[in-house]
């Protein structure tokens, strides 16, 4: 996905990444939690996480934390 939800990746398709910059998506992607399932992925989660890593830096109220409860609790059943 391009920026702002996506990670910033070289302009140049046939440039191949360095070791750091690999590293630094490593982190990025365990930073934000995801689970894999035998080396895949479920979109939903994806987009969930990208978006929490975008725009998670504000509170959340009481019912709202309840949802982000429910939420999270939904996408652990999805993965299993």
């Amino acid at each position: 996905m391009p920026i702002p939800m996506g990670m910033k990746v070289a302009a140049d398709e046939n440039r191949t990444h360095t070791v750091q910059e690999v590293s630094e998506l490593k982190k990025s992607v365990l930073k934000m939690g995801i689970r894999s399932e035998e080396g895949w992925i479920y979109f939903n989660e994806l987009l969930y996480r990208c978006m929490r890593r975008v725009h998670g830096n504000f509170k959340l109220n009481k019912k709202m934390q309840i949802i982000e409860l429910k939420t999270q609790f939904k996408i652990f059943g999805l993965t299993l």
